[in-house]
């Protein structure tokens, strides 16, 4: 069995009174898209409000590769749903003149950033759109899904969200790679970094479901996607330094830190880098002293949760070799 290395798990219960509404974010309203371009017609379907990467992948190769080529449709509608079917079912697939495409679902729009080259036609892939979250009391923390894996191989799932100011700049963003096989259903919440001047402040919420890396992955590699939600940082309880349930230190370090614990309550240690991956969720001790010497050189981001799996303390902190 493989591990999971980069994927945050937490519990529903904790998140359900924060939980934001995602267009269609239970996958209903499937229908079978045309795509456009192709000779003979090519198939595939999506829900409403979401857009398949095949469809657009095979566009393109019909535009500028070939037209008459072998294409495999990559998203379906399962009936091996989380709750009330249907779900979404996510593949990787090998795509003729295109080679190894990921399945992709995202609730924004696939575009064109340039003239693609006929040997990457995915090379000039941007993403237009995503949910409105302009009226959101505060930015968005995480966020959350149902998915079950079965990866090929030593293939990897990623699981990616994006936050737009309303001049379209990323001011944060997820990445997390999911490197396990999960054969039930399982609630993901990959936790968002934010980096770069907020400008006008969160605008746009893009998130993109993938059964591998763009640009590569192994066929068949499988990703299923369900009930999709995202959470608005609230539960982040902001205390001063007097106040604050782990004393840290020291920052910057050179990977030995210690977290000295103010409180008889249990609490966990969340890591992140720069593009969001976890790098440390374990429990904490009254004294911990943990070594981070085998991270590269560069600034971390922390969350010290309750036993509740609440935010009580974040803070971020400097590796310096």
């Amino acid at each position: 069995m493989k591990k999971l290395f980069t994927l945050t798990l937490v519990l529903l219960a904790g998140l359900t009174s924060k939980a934001q509404t995602i267009t269609n974010g239970t996958m209903d309203g499937m229908h079978t898209v045309q795509i456009a371009g192709t000779n003979p017609t090519e198939y595939t379907q999506a829900p409403a409000s979401w857009y398949g990467l095949d469809s657009f992948a095979i566009t393109l190769a019909a535009t500028y590769i070939v037209q008459d080529s072998n294409y495999t449709q990559q998203i379906f509608s399962s009936s091996n749903a989380h709750t009330g079917a249907p779900a979404a079912k996510i593949m990787t697939r090998d795509q003729d003149t295109l080679g190894i495409v990921a399945g992709c679902l995202s609730n924004c729009k696939p575009i064109l950033t340039g003239v693609p080259n006929p040997n990457n036609i995915l090379g000039s892939l941007g993403f237009s759109g995503g949910q409105d979250i302009s009226t959101a009391p505060h930015r968005p923390g995480s966020i959350g899904v149902w998915i079950q894996y079965a990866p090929k191989g030593s293939d990897t799932a990623h699981i990616i969200a994006k936050v737009l100011n309303a001049g379209d700049s990323v001011i944060g963003m997820v990445d997390s790679a999911v490197s396990a096989t999960l054969a039930t259903y399982t609630y993901v919440t990959p936790h968002i970094t934010y980096s770069g001047p907020m400008g006008t402040g969160p605008k746009k919420l893009q998130i993109i479901l993938m059964s591998s890396r763009l640009g590569g992955g192994v066929d068949s590699s499988t990703l299923f996607a369900d009930d999709v939600a995202y959470t608005i940082a609230t539960d982040v309880n902001e205390v001063n330094a007097d106040q604050k349930a782990v004393r840290f230190g020291p920052n910057p370090s050179t990977g030995i830190v210690y977290l000295y614990s103010n409180v008889s309550e249990k609490l966990s240690w969340q890591v992140f880098n720069t593009s969001g991956q976890v790098v440390v969720n374990k429990e904490l001790l009254a004294n911990n002293r943990e070594d981070l010497s085998k991270l590269p050189s560069g600034t971390y981001f922390y969350n010290i949760l309750n036993s509740k799996g609440e935010v009580v303390q974040k803070d971020k902190f400097t590796i310096a070799k």
